[in-house]
């Protein structure tokens, strides 16, 4: 059982490496989630080779330390993978409840809130804690659950509002996500003295990172599609005469030709394969720097545009 904790723990750190190092569009989530793997595991394994208590509880305490944020950074991953933007302010209450339960965590040899005793126990060779649990010991799992339950909530929104490119992206997280509930659950129930969830964790791991290669490698393919010429014409014409106060983007530019030929933003959506949201996000970006403030007023500059053009 140590071995297998210690292939678990040096696969989740080479994973971690791969994720900071190779992956080539980096996201700050995705590389967090990874080294929070790799610390939860390296925790697991440091507390099966164990041989005092007070050594067991610090390597529990690194267990936790990792494990904690892992729903958050799993959130915040479906978030970004699923086209829904989640405002920092809402992030960082996240981060703070997070560190209030992790603080409950590592309680153990301190006070008995989270486990009021703890002994070593030898199973299959490896180390473990036998615990009486305290009070707040049920945190935890209410954290956990809570998580889960609004991962699920964001990918069906994701899903009933077509926010992400395909949806077989959201289908796919919500395969994942139900694959570590029932893992979790059954964690529970067996009352098993073996860590699951590390498998769990590497599993998942893989599957994200899979998917993350194949949106970046499609948004990639699609940043590379030439423009309209058609298209492309009536927006140069029109930002000639326009005067932007910010110069547009390409993608802005891509979008507001398909606004200038009055395309609705699932159309827009749907030519340019990428979000209803991102479409949003460019066309607001357009007005500001458009200085209008919706398409009313944009149209009326084109016909202005037009007009002064014939005369």
């Amino acid at each position: 059982m140590k071995l297998f904790y210690g292939i678990v723990a040096l696969l989740s750190v080479l994973l971690a490496f791969v994720c900071l190092f190779i992956v080539r569009k980096k996201n700050l989530y995705l590389s967090l989630l990874f080294v929070s793997v790799a610390v939860c595991n390296t925790g697991y394994f440091m507390l099966s080779v164990s041989k005092t208590l007070p050594f067991a509880i610090v390597s529990n305490d690194i267990a936790y330390l990792g494990s904690v944020f892992l729903p958050f950074l799993m959130l915040m991953m479906i978030f970004s993978l699923c086209g829904i933007k989640i405002s920092k302010k809402s992030a960082a209450v996240f981060i703070c409840i997070g560190v209030a339960v992790l603080f409950i965590a590592v309680t153990p040899g301190i006070l008995p809130i989270y486990y009021k005793s703890a002994v070593l126990e030898t199973v299959n060779g490896a180390t473990a804690l036998v615990k009486e649990y305290g009070p707040l010991h049920f945190i935890y799992a209410l954290y956990v659950a809570l998580y889960f339950v609004g991962m699920i909530c964001v990918i069906l929104y994701s899903i009933a509002k077509k926010t992400a490119v395909s949806l077989k992206y959201p289908v796919f997280l919500l395969v994942v996500v139900l694959g570590n509930i029932a893992i979790w659950v059954a964690e529970k129930c067996m009352h098993v003295r073996f860590e699951f969830l590390s498998v769990s964790y590497i599993m998942t791991e893989g599957l994200l990172l899979l998917l993350y290669g194949i949106v970046e490698d499609y948004e990639k393919k699609n940043m590379q599609q030439p423009e309209e010429p058609e298209t492309l014409s009536i927006v140069e014409e029109f930002l000639q005469s326009a005067n932007p106060r910010e110069p547009l983007t390409e993608r802005e530019r891509e979008v507001l030709g398909y606004i200038l030929e009055n395309e609705k933003r699932k159309i827009i959506a749907e030519k340019m394969c990428i979000s209803e949201n991102t479409v949003k996000t460019h066309t607001t970006h357009i007005f500001e720097k458009l200085g209008v403030s919706g398409r009313a007023e944009l149209f009326e500059m084109a016909h202005k545009d037009k007009t002064a053009a014939m005369r």
